[in-house]
């Protein structure tokens, strides 16, 4: 017996003892807005995203500028690069006398993207940096990841401006 790949803009048909397979490496596998309910693939996410949510901390960017951003009071910022992938800059102020700072992607499972940021936070005389590798997921569930830049909160007592790049 054969179906039809569930995710929209995927045209495959494979045995249904293959259906769970399929679906892991689906290129077109659902994505999740961190706004709203809204799901589809990673092109339409990073549309939904600009079109509905701009006033929500949306920030375009482009792959190997630095960019300054003044940290909010939101628990992310969120970031669409040039190719139209998403990224969060996770704010996580549940940290003790604090705040964590670190980046995810959002992306289908089946997608083997990898990527490294940098983050600077700069209050003169005090400069803190992070250079790490990011991780990705489909959805992001409020799980920060173990690598962050902690930013104490006796040294940057006013807005924090972070540099991603």
């Amino acid at each position: 017996m054969e179906i039809s790949c569930p995710n929209a803009g995927c045209y495959a048909t494979v045995a249904y003892s293959d259906k769970a397979s399929h679906q892991k490496s689906c290129i077109y596998a659902q994505c999740f807005c961190p706004l709203c309910s809204f799901q589809g693939c990673m092109t339409s996410l990073s549309q939904h995203v600009a079109d509905n949510h701009r006033k929500s901390a949306v920030k375009l960017f482009s792959y190997e500028f630095c960019y300054d951003i003044v940290v909010t009071d939101q628990k992310f910022d969120i970031l669409i690069s040039s190719d139209n992938r998403l990224f969060l800059l996770l704010i996580n102020r549940d940290v003790a006398e604090g705040t964590a700072l670190s980046v995810i992607g959002i992306c289908p499972a089946a997608e083997d993207f990898q990527f490294t940021y940098e983050l600077s936070v700069y209050n003169f005389p005090t400069n803190l940096e992070l250079r790490t590798s990011g991780s990705m997921t489909c959805e992001w569930k409020g799980v920060h990841p173990k690598t962050y830049l902690f930013v104490p909160d006796d040294a940057f007592p006013y807005k924090k401006h972070v540099f991603v790049n």
